[in-house]
């Protein structure tokens, strides 16, 4: 049915669908009706008013991403806006799933990849000590499998971060530690050689910048990466220690550094990887790359070398085949037994 011609139009209807010319002011009457209608709007709105309608849209919607925002840690929702572009060589990211409940998922949005931020911790505990209310402490039972080549949930083993940065960047280590050509070197010794540098290391605020290196990642309360290198590299290095309270400390340095030469110890054939080794391990570097012996493994080698048969040749590390007692790897992945 169609309406009567005389029924008034709103003028934004004749302005934009009522005529059909090429021109939009065709006439002195369109004139008049953009006229009247500028006068209408004004009348509706006043300039205060609409700069208050418009402050108020914003804020309302600003104040919805603000309230979602600072509902979770700093870092929680850092993560959430910054995860989903950090991808990993199958395809997956770094992608956190937030759900109504609470519960947040981390990579995969399926059950056995939560993330439980900020769990209890026992007083006395190295992370409770050292937590920060912005970067909590993170529980999670994802891994990544080198062989079935996906992250998987790891049923009832879980693994506790100090942070949840820390978590992020763990899961980047394991994913390119279990998929690129590493080599390594690695020695266990006692935590107190060296000046007790390794004791400092694994009981100091897993917080505390550690000299040389870019960044450090903390889990388990007796692992600690440290990370020797930045984007002005052309390789990627870092130092792995792990230990548990008064244990021996297994000391990792892991490097995609490109041998100089085909034999001979790791400082050699991985010359710049060790320089920045150096500078992170302090006075322990010289147990891990010169064969530096420890004393209480002199002592008890001088020790062996008293037995009544005289023979040194019991004394000898076979165990590595390398010199000093120190197990050195040319290629292939390296995955920690602590892990």
């Amino acid at each position: 049915m169609q309406q009567p011609q005389h029924q008034q139009q709103h003028p934004f209807s004749y302005i934009f669908v009522g005529r059909r010319t090429y021109y939009l002011f065709s006439s002195i009457k369109d004139i008049l009706r953009l006229r009247a209608t500028c006068t209408w709007l004004r009348n509706l709105f006043g300039a205060a008013q609409l700069r208050d309608r418009l402050r108020h849209s914003l804020g309302s919607q600003t104040g919805l991403r603000r309230a979602a925002y600072v509902s979770v840690p700093r870092m929680l929702a850092q993560l959430k806006m910054v995860g989903r572009h950090v991808h990993f060589i199958d395809g997956t990211c770094l992608q956190l799933f937030h759900h109504g409940n609470g519960e947040v998922r981390a990579i995969t949005d399926e059950p056995g990849f939560e993330l439980e931020v900020d769990p209890p911790l026992p007083a006395g505990h190295l992370y409770q000590e050292h937590r920060q209310p912005h970067d909590p402490p993170v529980r999670e039972s994802i891994y990544y499998y080198e062989d079935d080549g996906g992250w998987e949930p790891h049923g009832f083993q879980f693994t506790l971060h100090v942070s949840v940065s820390s978590f992020a960047k763990q899961k980047i280590i394991d994913v390119f530690e279990k998929t690129q050509q590493i080599n390594y070197t690695y020695i266990e010794l006692d935590r107190y050689v060296g000046g007790g540098r390794l004791d400092a290391l694994l009981t100091e605020s897993p917080h505390t910048p550690v000299a040389g290196c870019t960044t450090t990642v903390s889990s388990y309360s007796g692992i600690r990466f440290l990370v020797l290198t930045n984007s002005s590299h052309n390789f990627v290095a870092w130092v792995d220690i792990a230990g548990a309270e008064n244990d021996p400390v297994s000391v990792y340095v892991e490097t995609t550094e490109t041998a100089v030469c085909g034999s001979g110890a790791f400082k050699h054939r991985f010359p710049m990887t060790t320089q920045l080794a150096r500078v992170a391990l302090g006075a322990v570097a010289p147990y891990v790359f010169d064969g530096q012996v420890q004393q209480q493994q002199q002592q008890d080698d001088d020790s062996d070398d008293s037995d009544s048969d005289g023979d040194e040749s019991d004394d000898v590390d076979e165990g590595g085949g390398c010199e000093g007692g120190v197990a050195e790897e040319e290629s292939g992945s390296r995955l920690s037994s602590c892990l």
